[in-house]
This record gives C-alpha cells, structure tokens and sequence, in this order.
C-alpha cells in the first residue's frame, strides 16, 4: 500500500517521495536573477531529502507579466546559468525541482515594468487599481510564444519540468474567470473553450518546445467562490481539456 513515503513515477522521472514543495514567493532576486539568499532557502527546504518535489517560485516569462518586485525571471536566456546553481542546490540533496512559469497580466506592477498592463479584457483589477489593454492576437501569440521559450529555458538550465501557472488572479486565470473574460472572440468569456483557448495553445507551444518526456503541469485556480464566476464543475471540465 502506498505511503506519502513511497516513491512515485512521473513520465520519465522518479520522486522519491509523495511530499511536494508547492511555489511560495521569496521575492530574493535581484534585477530577477538567483541571489545566494534564494539558493540558501532551497537548500535548507531540501536538505536530508524529506521532500519528493519542489516547484519553484513563480518566474515571469517577459518583463510586461512582472508581478512584483524580487520576483525571478525566466525570461531572458541571461537567466539561464543562475537558474541552473538553483538547480544543482535542490538536486544535490536528491529532490527533484520544477520551474513554475507565469505571467500576471493585469495584477502585474507597472511601476517596474514601465508597460501597460494587458489582459484578457479591459475589466478593472481592483486589488492593483488597474484598467488592463484587451489583448490582440499578435499579443495572444506573443504569449504563448514566451512561455514556450521559458520552457525551453528552464530545460536548459536543467529543471525536471515546469509548472504553468493559472491561478491567484494572473494572466491565464483572467482568462479562465468569465469575470475577467468578456472577449466574444474565439478565446470568449461565454464558454469553458473559449476561457481555456489560450491554456491549451500555451500546453501545447510548450511540449513541442521541450519534448514528450519533460514533465509539464498546470496549477489552475479552479473556482472563483462568487457568483458568475469560475465553478468546481468548470475546473473539472478543464482537466480533462488539459489531459
């Protein structure tokens, strides 16, 4: 009978462990690179081996999805070898490590990316007090094209997989919440296909980006909890999309 001790396959890779490290914001970089502050917190989190998996912190995959400051990036190739020591740290303690890839659209911080912020639709993000830019599909394809890129950074710099992130009111998940998404176009509010056009395009983008066997998940912040919002029934319907 298995145990959250007990070792588990995923794909290609084997976790020694069920014990997974979920993303928490450290806000350690500098300028978005890996600082020895962020080295020291993995390699204390993952020393003796008690965790199976780690997925770290959000990484922004272009500057403009910025969401705060201190936050890593995964956005230029620069990045790449200070990713990697982050990634030697957790290995050498014989964890397996995953990249979580994210863009924050309309809750970004426009202070420090000097851009306008975008979104799904130009619905006010009243946490950020901001009015977002409806996204075109030259910036839709912009997009995809950056966490697909971001992948295939966090490959290079030796992570197991990555992680895409839709959830915590970012980019994605304002796409997915028909209180954030009223398009009419094919990525529309008014249907589950339409609100998870664009996960699908950026799952696809990625695992032809990095191949078969590197692991790729999606954290999807399944359900809204207001009316008109995103439901456990729709959360359940875009799994199996996903899948």
């Amino acid at each position: 009978m298995a145990t959250m001790h007990t070792p588990i396959v995923l794909n290609t890779i084997t976790l020694a462990n069920r014990l997974v490290m979920p993303p928490m914001a450290t806000a350690t970089s500098d300028n978005g690179y890996v600082t020895p502050d962020c080295l020291q917190y993995y390699d204390e989190k993952t020393k003796d081996g008690c965790i199976g998996l780690v997925i770290v912190e959000h990484c922004y995959v272009n500057k403009q999805g910025i969401a705060k400051k201190g936050q890593m990036s995964i956005s230029r190739d620069s990045d790449i070898p200070a990713l990697q020591s982050l990634v030697d740290v957790i290995h050498k303690n014989d964890v397996k490590v995953m990249a979580q890839i994210n863009h924050a659209g309309s809750a970004c911080d426009t202070e420090i990316t000097g851009m306008p912020a975008i979104s799904a639709s130009a619905i006010l993000n009243e946490k950020k007090n901001i009015l977002p830019q409806e996204m075109s599909q030259s910036q839709i394809n912009a997009v995809i094209s950056d966490f697909a890129d971001a992948a295939m950074r966090a490959k290079k710099a030796g992570f197991d997989g990555v992680e895409i992130h839709s959830a915590h009111g970012y980019l994605l998940n304002q796409f997915y919440s028909p209180i954030t998404n009223k398009r009419t176009d094919s990525y529309t509010g008014a249907t589950i296909e339409g609100r998870l056009k664009l996960h699908i395009q950026i799952i696809e983008a990625v695992r032809n980006a990095v191949g078969k066997n590197f692991l790729l998940a999606v954290r999807l912040g399944g359900c809204d909890y207001v009316k008109n919002g995103s439901t456990i029934e729709d959360s359940v319907k875009a799994a199996i999309l996903f899948e």
